[in-house]
């Protein structure tokens, strides 16, 4: 359970972050992500424990080296001492190797977790969330962010252990030969603190922004390059050119504060070894003097402190790396504890709606409580695995809820429902409080029902579609869906015109959908099928390699795939948000038949581009200005006169 509700970090007008975890929620999360692992950090600690004790051999050594030279001592003195160097190496060897594995075999492993389920988490976010915070924001946290910890982990971690215990057994050494020799040791401690205490203050703010500066630049970057025709249409180069630049020189500018900063707490880490070095030998004088310690055990002291040197400001130099580290978990658990399904509220919101990075991302089919913003544990089972096709780059079929549901006001209500029925009730959406999108939508489609729906461009006809297909969540009002009872797929599947093909086989990109049981035959079988169908004439060869990996598909090519995918998914309701607009007039014909096969037998929703497409449905829903203007038959509507009666007139006079 989270200590803290996330906090929500504003980029700019346009943006919200996704929240960062605390410490307390980090802590948690890494607990529970090292269930059955803490046997291997054990085994590390005791091997880093008997590689340290083996470090004192060298300067105890020499020591007894010198007591035995000083006293001229038979040469038969210096044979303990080589004999404790030469195990002390074999043993220390040893053990600081298998220190050396086993630590970063407990934290990878947790690492790989904590990536799996952020992965898993960040699938089933709500659309509108991603869109506010800007996709770039979480592509950092699944790439940059992990690799930043799994680097500190490979790296760092393990000397860190090493270096923490040395420092327990070298201050416990240096106790028994005498307290006194503490003091420097404790001097030294008082600076390296300060030193610390100075870093740490500042640090946090200036990792975490550099981390926000890096994703702000990337999400200007895939701005620029997904409307590359627009910039280039328009002119715009110049312009995006200057906004690109001056993210990147804000990621620059954090980047070399975190350098000055860095190289400020070195030159305290100096002060500070002088400070123990110096100690030293101030104490070691009058307790040599005074018959105390002998010369050789004031050597072995000044030895082992000054091997303390070098592992104690990796440990203290290593804070900087961990800083870095524990921003970029910050974001990483912020994913895992964010509502999977909450979309904070703003003014700001739409903005980043129009940026042009993260509308239409889904990655995975949406759970039952995707409109409400309710998390997963409110919801009933969720069919989590990306299954077909949609809009932008992941081509992940947008699903809904996989048992009938009703959603009003954060409250979720399962009951029994006709399979394919969609039941719409005062449905809102605002990306502004002040400026609606959609206001008060009733509808009810009968189970095998084709509903057409057209308008003028922003009407809300996307919006609806993508709120009935459970991908945005709505402002007020609710939406009800039946899908087949017994069945773990998808109930809705929204296909737009914007098709992501995966690299792989042209087999395995139609089959996604398919039920994880289903064996390689059956699935070679489906794909066959589903192709032949939506008259993919094309696909001779199922092992054809596709995507960017492989064959690139034209976009009719890629319409079809993405119909076929319909076919092997087999949702109750099917809503195609303009998807055969990309097709020419012979294409379009074809991927008119090929609509006609994926939505036979099922409930359609049709967001149409061309009023013919709307004159073979059932019914057609005719929005403008953010409010369903008609309902009715083509020829009820034609006979009233009406929006839809001036809209057909006006096609009819451009053919």
């Amino acid at each position: 359970m989270r200590a803290h509700g996330p906090v929500w970090l504003p980029r700019g007008p346009a943006n919200r972050w996704l929240p960062l975890a605390s410490g307390s929620e980090i802590g948690a999360q890494v607990r529970s992500h090292s269930h059955g692992l803490w046997r291997w950090l054990v085994l590390a600690v005791v091997a880093m424990t008997i590689s340290a004790l083996t470090s004192l051999a060298l300067p105890v050594a020499t020591g007894m080296v010198v007591d035995q030279v000083r006293t001229h001592g038979p040469l038969s003195g210096l044979i303990a001492p080589g004999v404790m160097v030469i195990a002390a190496v074999i043993i220390g060897a040893v053990a600081s190797g298998a220190g050396q594995a086993l630590t970063p075999s407990y934290f990878a492993a947790v690492l790989a977790r904590l990536r799996e389920d952020m992965l898993a988490r960040a699938l089933v976010l709500d659309q509108q969330l991603i869109e506010q915070a800007g996709s770039a924001d979480l592509v950092a946290r699944v790439g940059d962010d992990v690799a930043t910890v799994r680097d500190s982990v490979n790296a760092g971690l393990p000397r860190m252990v090493n270096t923490s215990i040395l420092l327990i057994v070298a201050a416990s050494g240096l106790a028994a030969m005498s307290p006194l020799f503490l003091v420097p040791l404790a001097a030294g401690a008082v600076v390296f603190t300060a030193s610390v205490r100075w870093f740490l203050k500042r640090a946090p703010a200036i990792y975490r922004n550099e981390r926000q500066a890096s994703a702000r630049q990337s999400q200007d970057i895939l701005s620029t390059l997904h409307g590359l025709d627009a910039v280039r249409a328009f002119g715009l180069a110049g312009l995006r050119t200057g906004i690109v630049a001056r993210s990147s020189w804000q990621a620059v500018r954090w980047e070399l504060r975190g350098r000055f900063l860095s190289n400020a707490l070195v030159v305290r880490l100096v002060i500070g070894e002088a400070v123990v070095i110096i100690g030293q030998l101030l104490v070691s004088y009058p307790l040599v003097t005074s018959g105390h310690v002998s010369v050789g055990q004031a050597s072995a002291a000044g030895l082992l402190l000054l091997s303390l040197m070098g592992p104690l400001r990796f440990l203290l130099m290593f804070i900087d790396d961990l800083q870095a580290a524990y921003a970029s978990l910050q974001r990483i658990v912020g994913v895992l504890g964010v509502d999977a399904h909450h979309t904070p509220q703003g003014d700001d919101s739409a903005a980043a709606a129009a940026d042009g990075a993260g509308p239409g991302q889904p990655g995975a089919a949406s759970p039952a409580g995707a409109r409400s913003g309710l998390g997963p544990s409110d919801t009933g089972p969720v069919e989590s695995r990306p299954v077909g096709v949609g809009p932008m780059d992941t081509g992940a079929m947008e699903a809904g809820p996989i048992e009938a549901a009703r959603i009003e006001a954060g409250r979720i209500e399962a009951g029994p429902m006709e399979t394919g029925r969609i039941e719409i009730r005062h449905l809102g959406f605002a990306y502004r409080p002040d400026q609606p999108v959609l206001s008060d939508i009733n509808l009810t489609i009968a189970p095998g029902e084709h509903v057409a729906v057209i308008g003028e461009s922003g009407a809300g006809k996307s919006t609806l579609a993508k709120l009935i297909a459970g991908t945005l969540s709505s402002s007020s009002g609710e939406v009800a869906v039946g899908a087949r009872p017994g069945t773990r797929g998808p109930a809705v599947v929204l296909v737009s015109q914007d098709i992501h093909t995966f690299s792989g086989s042209l087999a395995d990109d139609v089959t996604m959908g398919a039920p994880a049981s289903t064996v390689d035959d059956q699935l070679a079988a489906l794909a066959r099928d589903a192709l032949d169908r939506v008259g993919a004439d094309w696909a001779t060869d199922l092992s054809m390699v596709v995507g960017r990996l492989g064959t690139a598909l034209s976009p009719a090519q890629a319409q079809q795939v993405a119909l076929a995918r319909v076919l092997v998914a087999d949702p109750a309701i099917v809503i195609l948000d303009e998807a055969t607009a990309e097709a020419g007039s012979a294409g379009a014909r074809m991927l008119d038949r090929a609509a006609d096969q994926a939505i036979a037998g099922r409930t359609a929703l049709v967001i149409a581009h061309r009023l013919s497409q709307a004159a073979h449905a059932d019914r057609i829903v005719v929005m403008a200005r953010d409010r369903i203007a008609e309902v009715g038959t083509p020829d009820e509507l034609l006979a009233r006169d009406g929006e839809f009666t001036r809209l057909w007139r006006a096609w009819q006079a451009e053919r």
